[in-house]
């Protein structure tokens, strides 16, 4: 994180400044087990300051019987 400081200002906006709560940012020695959950279909979401959910539920190519 120490080295991403300087870039906080541009990335924090935008929602993209990693985070480990949101594991955005993991150490090195938890990697594999982070990827294997992204592998298995961890669900992330947040919600904005309109209290509206965002969170991804599929992918464009998904047919509506894959989606349900």
């Amino acid at each position: 994180m120490p080295k991403l400081k300087p870039y906080g200002k541009l990335l924090g906006p935008k929602g993209l400044m990693p985070n480990s709560k949101l594991g955005t940012l993991v150490l090195l020695e938890e990697l594999p087990q982070a990827l294997k959950q992204a592998k298995a279909g961890q669900v992330t979401y947040r919600v904005d300051k309109g209290k509206n959910i965002h969170a991804q539920i599929g992918k464009l190519n998904f047919t509506d019987d894959q989606l349900l």
